[in-house]
């Protein structure tokens, strides 16, 4: 017997006839194996669920179609069901393994199920009979994550796909990329059938959702639909990346704290922080004063505009693979431990002379050498800052207290001296970015309330502990003070750089590299060229890459982070809700931002919040640092959506310093529209 359905579907009206239907003839057109089914149009289901007499004919009929069947399925296909906008996915009855003596009963059954839920509207409902085939194997593919990442994700069983869509089983779980080769088969003919779903999505050009099955290793294709919680932005990103991202390699891609104070670099930002980790840079420099080998690598990598790190090559500068490697990595982490801590002060008087205003320069190379020659001081301290705060961690990882605790808790009658009476009324941006033009923010350090859980547990250490530990708190303490005024130490340096692009009076001068800029002339700054890289750059702000991008899959470990103390409830907003009209005059005032990235950008908003959520970020970066002074409490999530299902609109409490989120609290009103995290 041929199948059927070409005919059935091309002598219906396709407004009688719902999508999941429509979409099975799609592949049977594409060449896939699909069982043999029937429509009924919704104009016929009408009809019948008013006269038994034609149900039971129509049920006759169906069945002397299907001689060569023992078995059939009846399955709704609404024409509200398997859209672009809404699939509906499981909220009609589904009839499997029907005797064909049995048929009408079945149908008779969803129509009942269908008139219930469409409260008597039928005209919006039709049905599918469908050969049903008794499986070996089912499964579901999304052919991108439903979550937002690029990859597909097969989900399948032993045994009926009715329990695996229902949620009954936990099933056995395959997942790849588009960009890798196709892994070890945990099925018969895996390869073919990956083809296969790559050419479903691609004739919908849209992610989809398949249902399938295998019989003696044949794979047919039940259903597809398109993956509602993905948008076509979404979908484009997900093409991009497989364009440009390594093929069939391994790689490691990650935003760092770099991204964060430069997430979306423009071209002279780029082309100074290339500058930084060249062969005769600061960073080489500083690690040369340390005894340490250092060999400068192409790490900075840009996916669409985002900056990222290659993470592997980034390794391969102070520990690269083989025997020699072994041993530089021996001896870099001796001379690491060797770098002293107790030269704070020295520091701090050479950090208090860098910011000290000085004459404007009048070129730009040398205000470019004034930044390069004073961003040793700021590796020099970024690099102490780490090595304080990962002793302190490791004095301190037997203990129940957060790190974030610890950092807010040292006492800072030591060193109130270390502050800063300097004006920095001429800076202006917070970032290494050249084109960060925000009102600088000054956060002084003083003292305050320390976090209720780091003073309960000093005062029950023994004596010989609070001895142990109070040098590395300490030192975690200042150097974490120190960091962030390296921080104005370098936007001191970008605005007097800024200022002196600006004059140019050139469009779009961000966008010209640094050789163009410092090559004597400004004539070798051509503006149409500088507006193609602004275009080009601007062409990616629709897209949000995640913070981490692999050829691989890396097993999932990370837990939610606490990096700012401090307990926070308040409902989720994200940057471009936070200034509604609708939550400002909402019943519930508190507020917490729900962000991808923890740039220093965002203090601007420290008056308005009562906490961060943030996708990205480190103990490290200066957005904490700040936010740890202003006793503003800050999470950072572990990246996986099934830890974390709050949206946009719930109310939640964060625990900046266990990094603990309750969510799905109760809100008072409906604030937005749900959006989840992950999709942000």
């Amino acid at each position: 017997m041929n199948n059927p359905a070409a005919n059935t579907v091309a002598n219906a009206a396709t407004n009688t006839i719902g999508r999941k239907t429509l979409n099975l003839n799609d592949l049977i057109e594409l060449g896939l194996a699909v069982p043999k089914f029937e429509a009924i149009p919704s104009d016929i289901v009408v009809k019948i669920a008013k006269s038994q007499e034609e149900l039971e004919n129509l049920a006759k009929n169906l069945a002397d179609r299907f001689d060569d069947c023992e078995f059939l399925a009846v399955r709704s296909s609404a024409l509200i069901e398997d859209s672009d906008k809404e699939s509906l996915a499981g909220q009609f009855k589904t009839i499997i393994a029907v005797p064909k003596n049995e048929l009408n009963k079945a149908i008779s059954e969803v129509i009942a199920h269908a008139d219930k839920f469409l409260k008597g509207k039928l005209e919006k409902f039709s049905i599918m009979i469908q050969e049903y085939i008794e499986p070996d194997t089912a499964g579901v593919t999304f052919t991108r994550n439903p979550s937002g990442g690029r990859e597909m994700i097969i989900e399948h069983h032993k045994g009926r796909g009715e329990d695996l869509v229902s949620g009954k089983i936990k099933p056995e779980k395959a997942q790849l990329y588009w960009t890798t080769k196709t892994p070890k088969a945990p099925l018969p003919n895996f390869a073919e059938s990956i083809e296969a779903f790559k050419k479903i999505e691609k004739f919908y050009s849209h992610p989809q959702d398949i249902e399938w099955c295998i019989k003696d290793k044949k794979w047919y294709f039940l259903q597809t639909r398109p993956i509602t919680t993905l948008t076509q932005n979404d979908y484009e990103q997900s093409l991009y990346l497989d364009e440009t991202l390594p093929k069939n390699t391994t790689f490691l891609y990650e935003k760092t704290e770099i991204s964060e104070i430069a997430p979306r670099p423009t071209q002279v930002t780029l082309d100074l922080l290339e500058k930084v980790y060249e062969i005769d840079g600061p960073i080489a420099k500083v690690y040369s004063k340390h005894k340490i080998k250092y060999e400068p690598k192409k790490i900075l990598k840009i996916i669409g505009n985002e900056l990222f790190v290659d993470r592997e090559e980034e390794r391969k500068s102070l520990s690269p693979k083989g025997f020699f490697g072994l041993f530089r990595t021996i001896r870099n982490a001796f001379y690491l431990y060797r770098i002293r801590l107790d030269n704070y002060e020295e520091l701090f008087e050479d950090l208090k002379d860098a910011i000290t205003p000085t004459k404007p320069h009048k070129t730009i190379q040398e205000s470019l050498e004034t930044l390069l020659k004073n961003y040793e001081l700021v590796f020099e301290v970024n690099l102490k800052t780490g090595i304080a705060i990962k002793k302190l961690e490791n004095f301190t990882k037997k203990e129940k207290i957060p790190l974030s605790s610890l950092l807010s808790f040292g006492d800072f009658d030591e060193f109130q001296n270390l502050k800063l009476n300097i004006k920095t009324d001429t800076f202006r941006g917070n970032t290494i970015e050249i084109a960060d033009e925000t009102p600088f923010i000054r956060n002084e350090c003083e003292k305050g309330k320390k976090p209720e859980d780091a003073v309960n547990w000093w005062n029950n250490l023994s004596p010989f502990k609070k001895k142990l530990f109070s040098k590395p708190i300490q030192n975690a303490a200042i150097y974490n003070r120190l960091r962030e005024m390296s921080r104005w130490l370098v936007v001191k340096n970008i605005s007097d750089l800024r200022r002196l692009l600006l004059s140019l009076n050139k469009k779009d001068v961000y966008f010209a590299t640094l050789e163009e800029l410092t090559n004597s002339t400004a004539g070798t700054v051509k503006e149409d060229v500088c507006k193609k890289r602004a275009s080009h750059h601007a062409s990616f702000i629709k897209f949000t890459m995640p913070k981490i991008l692999s050829g691989t899959f890396p097993k999932q470990t990370q837990k939610n982070m606490g990096i700012s103390p401090g307990i926070a409830q308040g409902i989720l907003l994200t940057e471009k809700n936070l200034n509604d009209p609708a939550h400002k005059n909402s019943r519930e005032p508190s507020k917490i931002l729900l962000t991808k990235i923890l740039s220093p950008e965002l203090t601007k908003y420290f008056d308005q919040i009562k906490g961060i959520i943030s996708e990205q970020g480190g103990m490290l970066s200066h957005l904490a640092i700040i936010a740890r002074e202003q006793k503003l409490p800050i999470v950072v999530t572990s990246g996986n959506s099934a830890d974390f299902k709050a949206k946009e609109g719930d109310k939640v409490e964060i625990n900046g310093g266990s990094g603990e989120i309750k969510s799905h609290l109760n809100t008072p009103q409906p604030l937005v529209s749900g959006k989840h995290f992950e999709k942000l």
